[in-house]
Order: C-alpha cells, then sequence, then structure tokens
C-alpha cells in the first residue's frame, strides 16, 4: 500500500513489468482488497497515525498477510529525543512503545527487531515477522 503519487506510479509501472506484484493504494487502516499477499511492506507511516489506526492496520497487516509470509514494518518509536526536538512537536500522532509491535506478532515469529538511531538521534524500529 502506497499513497505518495510518484511511489504509486513507479510501483504501478513495475507491477506491469512483475505480475507478482500487487500495488494497493489505500490509506491504513483500511485495506478493501481480499487477497493475501507473501509481504506486506510498511515504511515509515504508523507514527502518522493514532493508536487505533495503528492496532486496525497492523491487524489488517496481518490478516493479509499468507501464511509464511511477511511483514515488514519501520516506525519512529517512542522516546525522549523526540519529544525534547522542536521541530518534531505535534508531527506525530502515535509513537510505537517499546516491545509493542514483539506483542502484536507474538504468535508469528519474530526474524529481525532493530531500533537505529538517525542523524537526528531519532530512534526507529525496523521489524519482520513471518505468520506461522
Amino acid at each position: 500500500m502506497e499513497t505518495e503519487p510518484g511511489a504509486v506510479a513507479y510501483l504501478k509501472n513495475l507491477s506491469k513489468k512483475n505480475t507478482k506484484l500487487t500495488v494497493v493504494d489505500e490509506l491504513l487502516p483500511n485495506i478493501s482488497t481480499h487477497k493475501a499477499f507473501s509481504v506486506v511492506i510498511c515504511e515509515m507511516v504508523l507514527h502518522f497515525l493514532n493508536k487505533d489506526e495503528v492496532k486496525q492496520s497492523i491487524v489488517q497487516m496481518q490478516k493479509h498477510t499468507r501464511f509464511d509470509g511477511l511483514n515488514v514494518i519501520s516506525s519512529y518509536v517512542e522516546q525522549d529525543s523526540i519529544h525534547q526536538d522542536e521541530r518534531m512537536v505535534g508531527y506525530f500522532s502515535y509513537l510505537l512503545k517499546p516491545g509493542e509491535l514483539d506483542q502484536w506478532y507474538k504468535d508469528w515469529d519474530i526474524l529481525y527487531n532493530e531500533l537505529k538511531v538517525n542523524k537526528m538521534g531519532h530512534k526507529s524500529i525496523r521489524f519482520i515477522a513471518r505468520r506461522k
């Protein structure tokens, strides 16, 4: 799922060349397709949603993932550095708490779970889980 117009156009063009690629152009947490996917990627989106929308999005991503399929997630996480940065005040709707994705994916195989720090000192999580 992607809503940035340039990225959507690029992915749709790519999907013409690769019939295994499906582009879903919708806003989370809504997913209207009935398909299940091998890989669902949610790259730096969740922090713009409120807590209920984050939870609904995770549920929808899991629901639309095939068995043995992957969910790939990155998002900023709760931390003092973001709250103390004047540029970030009011910018994000919700920040994941430490271990929150672990709880939501407790019935999945967690393959990768790492915190990264960007040049501004803000942490984000990189997370990959496989549906059992």
